[in-house]
């Protein structure tokens, strides 16, 4: 693999800078975490609702 593309690939445009922090400034990037954990445990309570003899934590080989 050439250099240019391994080094291109890793480099953040600057406009998602500018987006992020103003994100992180104006406090809406708390806003949208808050609600997305909401989702998550909506989601998750549907997934019990439906499997609640799953084991979550369980790891498969």
């Amino acid at each position: 693999m050439s250099n240019e593309v391994y080094y291109a690939n890793l480099k953040t445009p600057t406009i998602n800078i500018e987006i992020i922090t103003e994100l992180i400034v104006s406090g809406l990037a708390n806003q949208i975490i808050k609600k997305k954990i909401q989702l998550a445990k909506e989601r998750n309570s549907i997934y019990k609702k439906y499997f609640p003899d799953a084991d979550y934590f369980a790891v498969y080989p």
